[in-house]
C-alpha cells in the first residue's frame, strides 16, 4: 500500500513538473507571438515608410526634371526665336 501511495506521489509530482514546464512553454510561445507581431508591425512600417520616401523622391526627381525641360525648351524657343528676328 506505501508503494502504491509512493508512486502516486512520484506521478503526481511528475504531473506537476510537466505542467508547469507546458504552462512555461506556452507562456513563451505567447510571448514570441507577441514580439513577432511587434517587429512584423514595425517592419510594414518601415518598408511603407521606404516605399513613401521613394515616391517622395521619385515625384521630386520628376518634378525637377519637367521644370529643367521647360526651362530648356524655352531657352531654346528664345534662341531661335532670336535667330528668326534676325
Amino acid at each position: 500500500m506505501e508503494d502504491n501511495i509512493s508512486s502516486e506521489n512520484a506521478t503526481s509530482s511528475k504531473l506537476e513538473t510537466l505542467q508547469k514546464e507546458h504552462d512555461a512553454k506556452l507562456a513563451k510561445i505567447s510571448a514570441l507571438k507577441d514580439q513577432i507581431e511587434s517587429v512584423k508591425s514595425l517592419l510594414d512600417e518601415s518598408m511603407n515608410s521606404v516605399s513613401k520616401n521613394r515616391h517622395d523622391a521619385t515625384k521630386d526627381l520628376s518634378e525637377k526634371y519637367q521644370q529643367l525641360c521647360e526651362e530648356y525648351n524655352s531657352l531654346l524657343g528664345q534662341k531661335s526665336g532670336k535667330k528668326q528676328d534676325n
